[in-house]
């Protein structure tokens, strides 16, 4: 059992992706499972198949993203893996989460 709980943790399942310029540094985080999916519902658009280059960097597991998100000016974070670690790292709160066709998005900004 120890084994099977190792290898979730080590997989890599969420794509990130840090971009860069004069008005700061942004994280977009999404799990690997929704990149080409469009998600829509009467308020809300996040097309994740034309904007797929934006979330799309490096693969990575949770350890990963812990190491990486120490400084960024702002984040926009898809999926129930992604935003579930956000939580943990207490970067956002649960209240603060948005939910689009079920799945959980939420934007951050760090003032």
């Amino acid at each position: 059992m120890d084994k099977v709980l190792k290898m979730h943790v080590h997989k890599q399942n969420m794509y990130m992706k840090i971009h860069k310029s004069a008005k700061g540094t942004i994280l977009a985080l999404c799990d690997k499972d929704l990149i080409g999916m469009v998600l829509e519902d009467k308020n809300r658009y996040i097309d994740l198949d034309k904007y797929r280059s934006f979330y799309i960097g490096e693969l990575v597991t949770k350890d990963q993203v812990k190491k990486s998100v120490t400084s960024f000016s702002s984040a926009n974070v898809v999926g129930n893996k992604s935003v579930e670690l956000m939580i943990e790292l207490e970067l956002v709160h649960p209240d603060e989460v948005v939910y689009i066709k079920k799945v959980p998005f939420v934007q951050i900004y760090k003032i």
